[in-house]
């Protein structure tokens, strides 16, 4: 380890890239380009899915054959007078995407910053 970086910083080309892209997901796999994952194993292949339940976005990151918690997340339609809608970026090597407010264009997410990754915390 370096001293002098900072230890959230991940080189260039560190993520994922879309590999197959359907209705109801995108497949994404590691880039082998990139640093391993600090964490543990890296986990490839991982898929990416949004839906709307009312003005709620849900953004789902998983992987096939990973635990999922029992967690009572309300699945009833919300509701306001405005929606956010997701941004897939192709611009760029690495996966990324913006959530975006749907009445200013306002972005309220963001993951192409500082070359983001999706990676799994150790299980605790």
């Amino acid at each position: 380890m370096n001293p002098t970086v900072p230890l959230c910083y991940l080189p260039k080309g560190t993520g994922y890239i879309l590999r197959k892209n359907s209705p109801e997901k995108l497949i994404l796999k590691k880039s082998p380009f990139g640093a391993r994952n600090p964490f543990g194993k890296d986990i490839s292949p991982i898929f990416f899915s949004t839906r709307s339940i009312g003005s709620t976005l849900n953004v789902r990151i998983d992987a096939p054959d990973r635990y999922e918690p029992t967690i009572d997340l309300p699945k009833k339609p919300s509701r306001s007078v405005d929606s956010l809608y997701v941004q897939i970026l192709d611009d760029l090597d690495i996966f990324s995407f913006k959530v975006r407010r749907k009445s200013t264009k306002q972005f309220i997410w963001d993951t192409s910053i500082g070359y983001y990754c999706l990676y799994a915390l150790p299980q605790l």
